[in-house]
C-alpha cells in the first residue's frame, strides 16, 4: 500500500471504474525510471497491480452505492469501506512473495 491509495479512492468516487483504473495505470509514478537497475517488467507489473486493484475497488464502490441506498451517509460509508477493503486485499494478494 502506498500514498496512491488515497488518489485511487478519489478517482473511484469521481470516475467510472474503467477510467479510474486506466488513470492509475497510466499516471503511476516510478522514482527509479532511468536509473541503473530499472526493470520495465517490474514497473509494468506494479502498474497493472494498481490498476487492477483500482478497477475492482471501483466495482465494489458501485455495488455498495446500489445496495445501501437507505441513507446517503450510510451509502457513502459503505462505498468507501467496500472499496478500501477490496483495494487492500487485491493489492496485497497480488504482491509477489
Amino acid at each position: 500500500m502506498s500514498h496512491a491509495f488515497v488518489v485511487a479512492l478519489a478517482a473511484i468516487t469521481l470516475f467510472p471504474p474503467w477510467l479510474a483504473a486506466g488513470l492509475v495505470f497510466v499516471f503511476s509514478f516510478n522514482k527509479d525510471f532511468g536509473r541503473p537497475g530499472y526493470t520495465w517488467y517490474k514497473d509494468l507489473f506494479n502498474r497493472t497491480q494498481s490498476g487492477l486493484a483500482t478497477g475492482l475497488a471501483g466495482l465494489a464502490w458501485g455495488w455498495a452505492q446500489a445496495h445501501f441506498g437507505a441513507h446517503p451517509y450510510l451509502q457513502e460509508a459503505a462505498g468507501i469501506l467496500a472499496a478500501s477493503l477490496v483495494y487492500f486485499f487485491v493489492n496485497v494478494g497480488a504482491s509477489p512473495t
